[in-house]
């Protein structure tokens, strides 16, 4: 009697790893620690409730056995309660767990130690408000957050042919992997020799850019020079354009001498012939 999620974790890895397959094979992390599953879709066994404040377990070495379990999926809560099946709907969120008050319930009779827990159990249905996954376990809280039901997850026995079936499935699925890996060899040389084609299509273009820039440069190098030359031609031209500036400026310097020699002559002139003044009338 082994848990079937665990097993089936165990195949897997016993497939894909090559491992051997332990007598119980827990699903774990990355890290190691068991792996905790959401409680829908999984059927749980009532390992232990709360009666009178106090806690009750229920085991097979218990002296009034009796089977209760819990199922969760689509929105409906459906299980046996230690006699009778039962059934009715729910609302689950993030924590959260409200199971309806008005059960559907089958009415047969069995003894009374079932009865009993049938009682206890279908007392506290109504009073769940939470729910936690710890481990392979799940736990219901009343409104006080106080543990009021554990179960375990199912357990199923698995015959010779489950486990063949399953090991096949997983030496196919081993096959696959192999295969991909295979695939990503080959895709990973196919890259490195596209990786190459673009390294040397790069070092052909540089070449071809180097010769482009060194033809350049001797163009730019041929104009500097010409540029070079017409500047030495403009200072030369700009000095005798000196020259003859100043040698014009000399001359209008002579000639506004020689104007203001003749305004004083003639100054003086009248000034040796007074102007008779006008007789009366």
């Amino acid at each position: 009697m082994i848990h079937k999620r665990r097993i089936v974790a165990g195949l897997m890895a016993a497939a894909l790893f090559g491992t051997t397959l332990p007598a119980l094979a827990f699903a774990q992390d990355e890290a190691g620690t068991d792996v905790s599953y959401a409680p829908e879709g999984v059927e749980w066994v009532l390992e232990g409730y709360l009666e009178d404040g106090s806690s009750r377990e229920l085991t097979s070495e218990s002296p009034d056995p009796a089977t209760v379990t819990l199922l969760l999926q689509d929105g409906m809560a459906s299980g046996t309660a230690g006699c009778n099946t039962y059934s009715g709907a729910y609302e689950i969120g993030e924590g959260s767990l409200t199971l309806g008050e008005e059960l559907a319930l089958t009415m047969m009779m069995c003894d009374e130690p079932q009865m009993v827990i049938e009682q206890a159990y279908l007392a506290l249905l109504p009073t769940v408000a939470g729910w936690a996954v710890d481990g392979y376990a799940l736990v219901l809280t009343d409104d006080e957050g106080l543990e009021i039901l554990r179960y375990e997850e199912a357990v199923v026995e698995l015959r010779g042919s489950d486990i063949a079936a399953l090991s096949e499935t997983m030496a196919d699925l081993a096959a696959a992997v192999t295969s991909l890996e295979e695939s990503n060899a080959a895709l990973t040389n196919t890259v490195a020799g596209i990786d190459d084609r673009v390294t040397t299509a790069q070092e052909d273009i540089g070449a071809i850019n180097l010769r482009g820039v060194r033809d350049r440069v001797e163009v730019l190098e041929q104009q500097a020079d010409q540029a070079r030359q017409d500047i030495t031609k403009l200072r030369e031209n700009d000095k005798n354009q000196s020259n003859r500036i100043g040698g014009i400026v000399t001359r209008l310097d002579a000639i506004e001498a020689s104007v203001m020699d003749l305004q004083e002559q003639v100054a003086i002139h009248f000034e040796s012939f007074p102007v008779p003044s006008p007789e009366p009338k």
